[in-house]
Formats: structure tokens, sequence, C-alpha cells
């Protein structure tokens, strides 16, 4: 017997629909996943409706730059620099860290990425990390998962990564990407190998790059070439390579990037806490025809997992680093935070269209963000969590009336009792 797919309608009326692309007053049919029709006045009985009168329909955000499972180890360690942060604090306590911590790290910055309206969160973590994929089924979160544990050996390293992504193959809405944490912390033919396989097996490739002074310095010293000039030097740029970070660039890097079609994501409120000093040069990015996304960084160093204040931050620091009040355009910003995330994972999303994935949030203006002017300022500058009204995944309502549907309350008090025990050292 033929497997039959059951129709399945969601209709959203009388909303204000929000892209990059543009604005319109209009209805959305949703089945199975996907957009099937956009227009005012569909009359289509649906199995469940959405009345959004008054309110702002805009694309899913897709979170680009992600460590889901250090949710766990938020709001600790401050005031440190990168450096001493990773090692004084957060790769002691990773070490104490087993799988249950690290799905229970997933599960809940999932569940507040929903709570943000980010339906798509490109997360990398250590091997360990993997039932990020069983958090994402769970909550109904879409999901790109990634290891990027260094080891001594290639072909070790290699072979963790291979295990990790088998096992997420296996849940509906994670899927792998190959990666690397940096050209600093890695052996070069490691970083070969797996950029190799991502190639052969047409997978993103993430790595961190250019994020402190010191990594120049470190690349300068062993290699004689900036990291981004190494990174090419060695193959590893190309259109499905996703570069974190990249503030530290010259325009020589910058022209490296755009010409090999890299993606480079944008962390602000990560670098800034972490006091990096590298103010990523978006106009530069941007004049160079780079692909630009956003990502918030991990939860742990950014301490919230909130693409709102990511986009205002993005506009903001643009305005201030090139003393021009007209950069940082809020409907480009917008398109960096949706349809470019999308494209850069090869997702047909991130537009309110018919024949793309129904991928969307549902915003409330509310009193702090009327009167709403030119709706795009209004969204990347007055818009913040609390006016997240309906997060919608993959056709399906993941987020509704403040709180996310498939919430377990459970696994957030375990998590707390874990957090603890891990900062703590008592794990």
């Amino acid at each position: 017997m033929k497997n039959v797919k059951v129709k399945c309608l969601l209709l959203i009326k009388n909303g204000t629909l929000v892209d990059a692309f543009g604005t319109i007053r209009a209805d959305i049919l949703i089945e199975n996943g996907h957009i099937i029709d956009v227009k005012k006045g569909i009359s289509e009985k649906a199995d469940e409706g959405i009345d959004a009168s008054g309110k702002i329909i805009v694309p899913g955000f897709v979170n680009m730059h992600n460590h889901l499972p250090m949710s766990l180890l938020r709001n600790n360690a401050e005031g440190k620099t990168l450096g001493k942060w990773l090692n004084e604090d957060i790769f002691p306590a990773e070490r104490r860290m087993d799988e249950e911590d690290m799905y229970l790290g997933s599960y809940i910055g999932m569940a507040e990425s929903l709570s943000a309206g980010i339906t798509t969160t490109n997360s990398v973590y250590l091997e360990k990390s993997h039932l990020g994929g069983k958090a994402a089924d769970e909550l109904n979160a879409r999901a790109f998962l990634s290891c990027d544990e260094p080891k001594e050996d290639g072909e070790e390293e290699l072979k963790s990564a291979l295990k990790f992504n088998e096992r997420i193959r296996g849940y509906r809405m994670a899927r792998p990407v190959m990666a690397s944490h940096s050209v600093y912390s890695c052996k070069k033919e490691n970083l070969i190998l797996k950029k190799e396989y991502a190639k052969q097996n047409s997978l993103r490739y993430h790595i961190h790059m250019s994020e402190t002074r010191k990594e120049i310095f470190h690349s300068i010293r062993n290699f004689r070439m900036r990291p981004v000039e190494y990174a090419e030097s060695i193959g590893l740029l190309d259109k499905n390579t996703i570069l974190a970070h990249a503030g530290w660039v010259t325009k020589r890097e910058i022209g490296i990037i755009a010409k090999k079609k890299s993606v480079v994501v944008n962390n602000p409120v990560s670098n800034l806490k972490l006091a990096t000093g590298g103010i990523m040069p978006l106009e530069q990015y941007r004049e160079a025809g780079a692909r630009i996304t956003l990502g918030t960084d991990g939860p742990a160093s950014n301490n919230s997992i909130n693409m709102l204040e990511t986009m205002k931050f993005s506009s903001l620091m643009q305005k201030h680093r090139y003393w021009n009040a007209s950069l940082g355009n809020p409907k480009e910003i917008l398109g960096y935070a949706t349809y470019e995330g999308a494209k850069a994972l090869g997702l047909k999303a991130g537009k309110l269209e018919k024949g793309y994935l129904a991928d969307l949030a549902i915003i409330d203006p509310k009193i702090n963000m009327v009167p709403l002017g030119d709706i795009y300022t209004s969204l990347v500058f007055s818009c913040n969590n609390s006016n997240i009204d309906t997060v919608i995944v993959d056709g399906k309502i993941s987020f509704e009336n403040g709180k996310v549907r498939n919430f377990d309350g459970k696994k957030a008090r375990m998590f707390l009792e874990r957090a603890d025990a891990l900062i703590s050292g008592s794990s």
C-alpha cells in the first residue's frame, strides 16, 4: 500500500507580510510544510486558522552561528577575554559534560530560540552533542548540527565527525554540517581532510575565522599569511563555507571571501561582550558583494539567543564604525537574518511567497512598536522578544501564547540541576 500524505492546511488571515523583498497585506495558506498561496481573501477551509489582524508576519529568523549546549554555562565567567574565558572556565566545564547534559542544553537553547522567532539554528559543538537532533524533533525546530572537536590525528577527527553526522541523519528536523573549529586550533591536514569530505558529499562547512587580534598574530607568525589568506591557500573557501565572525579582516581578505562566494556570519553581541575588538565591516562586505548572515553565537558568550537584538546591534555598529547614520539599512539587516541565512544553508525559506518553506513568525506590535512608521525600522530597532506572538516551523505551530507548544517542564528542572553542578564542578 502506498504512503499517502494527509492534507493538512493552516490558514493565516489578515496579516501584514514583511520580508526583505517588500510588504503586503494578505492571507497565507500553508500545506504540509510549505506556503501554497499568498493573497487577500483566501476562503479555503483549513484544519487550523490564525487571525493575524493588526499583526506583522515575517520569515523565521535563521541563526547562523550558535553553540546550543552552552546554555548550560550561561551567566558565568563574566569580565574575561575570549582566551581566559575559554581556558579557565568553559573548557573545564565542557570536560564534565556528558551526552545528557548536551541534550538538555540543546533542548533549552532550542526552546529559547523558538520564543525569539528563530526557526532555524546552525549550531556547532562537541561530538557528544548529537542528541540536539532529538531536541529539534521534539520541539519542532529546524537545526543544522556539526561537531568541531579538534583531535591530533586527522583521520580520528574525521571519523568523530562522521559518527556525529550519521547519528544526526536519523532525525526529521536536523541536518548534518561538517565543521572545523579554527585555523589556529586545527592541523592543516585535519582542515583539508574535513573540507574535502564536505565537498565530496555536498555538505556545508562551518569554521570560526578571524575572531580576535591574537588569531591574526598567530596566523602571520605560523603561516606567514592572515587567516582568510591561509584558508584560501589550503582550499577551505567556496560557496558552501560558513565563516563565523570574520571581523579582523583586510580589504584584500574581504575581496577573497566575496570572490569565493563564502558566507560570513556577524555575531555582534558576543563579540562586544568578549571584547574581541573586531567590529565586522558589514558595509565593506556589502560593497564587495559578499554573502552576509547573522548569528548570536553561544548563550554562554552572548547570554541570550536573541536575533532581534543581533539585528539591532548589527545595524548600530555599522553606523558607529563608519560615523554614518545611513548605514545598517533595516531592510537589508532583516534580509541577512532571514533570506540570506536560509539560502546559505540551502533552504528555500526566508521569503513569504508560494513554494517557500512555511517557517515564519507572527509579531504583535504592542505599545513598544507603535506608531510603526517605517515597518523595517520598527522591526529592527523597536521590536523585542515580547512581541513574538506565534512561531511556525515546517508548517506547524511551535510557539504560541508565550509558550513553546511541546515544551517539557521536567526537562527544564533537570537542566537547572545540571547547570548548577557543572558550574560548581561537582558533576
